[in-house]
């Protein structure tokens, strides 16, 4: 089975947010299971990677997009066995962002993303590799299966092939006005299928004509059908309601792997994690300039949006470093709110250490040497950095939502983490200070939540059979 998987971001080649490690995971599970599969993203050149680029070949050719030609550039990378092919145009993708740049404008984000879909269709039949499934993500490549009922629709190349949606986040849609559609080689013909409130929704053009839908988690598969979590799309959604399902996420076990990770700062496993994380701590505490090295040490490695609970965040933390605890967190994101995180450090500085910048290196070091990991978020299609948390023995602190409620059981209920069910101030400090209760007075049960948390499986072992499942299902 041949499988093109299409991203805007890949790790360790681009990263924003969770969609990266995603595709840079999934399919080199895929693959070890025996499916033949290419992965396309664009190459954005000034993108701090995390890796060298060493191109195993260069594929240069002109293509015509809207009656203009283009001079593009794939270059083609094998990691890990597999095959990348990175998109490059320098006007297009050569910035040290992916999405937005600083100033949130949206700088034709439309443009590049049906461009990169554009090429991609036309770049399996330069290479002559042709997909049974085409397996894109969110709304920057929903053009996939629009060009491929519009422009493709009498190619015999793409005449058995299949696509899935993998909705990450429904929040994010691709909303233009229609005038857009002739710089993206579409008529306005087309208009009325992507037609959303008066304007054009890629996203919606994404789920209407892809075969299958999934999404991250199998609580968010359910959520998004409601007016709640539909963000407005529930309706489109309950008329494919057949073809959707969720499957969850999962992490690479041996890129968070604390008994082998070169980038924290003592090694442990199960058989030594009191010593191994009581190291980590102290260390991370002692280069984080915190002073007291036993207090309760709650770390945090997120996005600065509105999903990810800053505000509310925000709102408690007054409250928040009212108790006996250290905070430490990691992110990026909206400048509102990191001035006022900057305002709560310079308060709370001996406290609280807000530190705004992408660091993956340190996101591990405070996985590994935090006691407890925060997930705010008011809503969470699955959610990576809670498994991660786990792997390094550090319990997750969350709201009941999404895949955070698939992938953490309260301590009250004989589970392994810590959750708030209602997404309020006074929900969250009741639980807070049963979280700091069970740490200062229950040693036995705290390291049994550590213990627990270092068994848990959320590898992609399980998840990228369901993937294959769903394929063969597709085909």
């Amino acid at each position: 089975m041949k499988v093109g998987f299409l991203t805007a971001e890949v790790y360790p080649f681009s990263k924003v947010g969770g969609l990266a490690d995603v595709a840079g995971s999934l399919p080199i599970f895929l693959k070890n299971k025996g499916i033949q599969i290419i992965i396309l993203s664009p190459f954005y050149s000034r993108f701090k990677r995390e890796i060298e680029i060493n191109p195993v070949e260069k594929i240069k050719y002109k293509i015509n997009f809207n009656l203009r030609d283009y001079e593009i550039e794939w270059l083609k990378i094998i990691h890990k066995d597999v095959e990348f092919y990175l998109l490059k145009y320098e006007d297009f993708y050569g910035r040290d962002y992916i999405y937005v740049p600083p100033s949130g404008e949206d700088e034709l984000q439309y443009l590049r993303f049906a461009f990169f879909s554009f090429c991609s269709l036309d770049l399996f039949k330069k290479i002559n590799f042709k997909p049974d499934i085409l397996h894109i993500n969110d709304w920057h490549t929903s053009f996939i299966p629009i060009y491929l009922k519009e422009i493709f629709k009498d190619d015999e190349f793409y005449k058995n092939t299949k696509v899935l949606l993998s909705i990450h986040n429904l929040s994010y849609q691709g909303i233009y006005e229609k005038e857009i559609l002739k710089e993206i080689n579409l008529k306005e013909e087309i208009f009325d299928k992507l037609s959303h409130f008066n304007k054009i929704n890629f996203l919606k053009g994404g789920i209407i004509f892809s075969d299958y839908i999934n999404t991250v988690s199998p609580s968010y598969a359910k959520e998004i059908l409601t007016p709640e979590f539909g963000c407005g799309l529930e309706e489109v959604l309950k008329s494919k309601r057949e073809k959707i399902l969720g499957i969850l996420n999962g992490i690479d076990y041996e890129e968070f792997n604390p008994e082998k990770d070169k980038e924290i700062y003592e090694n442990f496993n199960l058989e030594n994690f009191k010593e191994g994380k009581r190291k980590n701590k102290i260390e991370l505490k002692k280069n984080l300039g915190f002073e007291n090295k036993e207090r309760l040490l709650i770390g945090m490695v997120s996005r600065l949006t509105y999903q990810k609970g800053i505000d509310f965040l925000i709102e408690v933390m007054d409250e928040f470093l009212k108790r006996e605890l250290d905070f430490v967190l990691l992110a990026t994101g909206e400048k509102k709110y990191e001035d006022a995180l900057n305002n709560l450090e310079r308060k709370y500085k001996d406290k609280f250490k807000f530190i705004p910048k992408f660091d993956q290196k340190l996101a591990k070091k405070i996985y590994a040497g935090s006691d407890v990991f925060l997930i705010p978020s008011r809503f969470e299609p699955c959610g990576l950095t809670q498994m991660i948390s786990m792997r390094y023995g550090t319990i997750p602190f969350g709201y009941k939502t999404g895949g955070l409620k698939d992938t953490i059981k309260d301590f009250e209920e004989e589970g392994w983490g810590f959750v708030f069910d209602k997404y309020e101030k006074d929900s969250f400090l009741k639980k807070l200070d049963k979280i700091i209760k069970l740490y200062y007075e229950d040693k036995k049960s705290w390291e049994d939540l550590i213990i627990k948390c270092m068994k848990k499986d959320f590898s992609w072992l399980s998840s990228a059979e369901e993937y294959i499942k769903l394929y063969r299902k597709m085909l």
